[in-house]
């Protein structure tokens, strides 16, 4: 399903397919939003309604600074089984604390090892880079994965 208006936000996604929960042998709904129409809350109970949503992840945190040689998250890599990020210097960023922010859960992440890294000037100008990661970030990483795995989308012009 292609959204009709780009002006919608994300979260139109879900009104517009609610009975599209996959489990009755049915394919599952394809949704497409344009980057920056975005919402992990959103995302989730597309995935929960059974839906395949395809928005990409707004780059964020630093933008242009990844033009310029700087890390950005993508360059941490999230290890779910020990539940922690490996930087870009081959350092464990552990798990530290978590928080509400805007009324989701929020889990922060750094190395003991930034203070004295060769590579910090790349990645942050405070002591230590903080990676901070939603509770439910598997599903942004699950639906990005389908938008890089070109069997992942399949359109269908109208």
């Amino acid at each position: 399903m292609i959204l009709p208006s780009v002006a919608r936000a994300v979260r139109t996604i879900a009104s517009q397919c609610p009975k599209a929960d996959g489990r009755d042998g049915q394919q599952r709904v394809c949704a497409v939003q344009r980057r920056g129409y975005y919402s992990g809350e959103e995302i989730r109970r597309c995935e929960l309604a059974g839906m395949n949503p395809l928005v990409p992840k707004p780059l964020t945190s630093g933008g242009g600074r990844r033009a310029e040689g700087h890390f950005d998250k993508r360059d941490f890599v999230y290890n779910a089984k020990r539940d922690e990020y490996r930087c870009p210097a081959g350092e464990r960023a552990i798990w530290r604390f978590s928080t509400v922010e805007a009324g989701l859960t929020i889990h922060k992440y750094w190395s003991s090892a930034c203070p004295r890294c060769p590579m910090r000037a790349q990645c942050t100008p405070a002591p230590c880079r903080r990676i901070t990661r939603w509770e439910h970030e598997s599903v942004l990483e699950a639906m990005q994965r389908r938008l890089d795995t070109p069997s992942g989308m399949v359109w269908e012009p109208r």
